[in-house]
């Protein structure tokens, strides 16, 4: 069982950018979950990714910051605003983000897309603050790279390998 997924290259040229987004799926609560993509399963599987790691590999000459347009915000609601309000189009609303992670290369960002479930020391909920999305490059280009550490839903066969 793998751990963490293939490295992905990606390029953004002039007015590139990628809408807001989470890069794990909420863990299912049902009875039947849908299992992680990560314990063999390929139809009809989740992506399940912990934590999430851009490298900036390039210098862009104006805009293409990693915006996080929750990210300070103190409840769930502010999430829900923030969609209902258009703000996942990051090409227009990342200057109206509560964090803006410049890129300049040689940099690195980490973040955890899950919470910490206390009562069985493992993955927990989506962290809804997660929200992220690259803003439009305005001159030159952008290249990054996005490195992420998997989970699985068996916590104990993870562990064991």
């Amino acid at each position: 069982m793998s751990k963490v997924a293939l490295l992905q290259i990606v390029h953004y040229g002039k007015s590139g950018h990628y809408n807001a987004h989470h890069d794990s799926y909420e863990i299912s609560k049902t009875s039947l979950p849908t299992p992680c993509c990560i314990d063999g399963f390929r139809k009809s599987c989740r992506i399940c990714r912990f934590m999430t790691i851009l490298f900036y590999l390039n210098e862009v000459e104006e805009g293409g910051g990693t915006a996080f347009p929750v990210a300070n915000k103190n409840t769930a609601g502010d999430d829900t605003k923030f969609i209902v309000d258009g703000g996942l189009n990051l090409q227009v609303n990342c200057n109206k983000s509560s964090l803006v992670v410049e890129p300049k290369q040689g940099k690195v960002v980490m973040w955890y897309n899950h919470k910490l479930d206390y009562n069985t020391g493992w993955v927990g909920q989506l962290d809804w603050k997660t929200w992220h999305g690259g803003c439009g490059v305005k001159r030159g280009e952008k290249w990054i790279a996005n490195f992420w550490i998997l989970y699985s839903d068996n916590k104990d066969k993870h562990l064991k390998h």
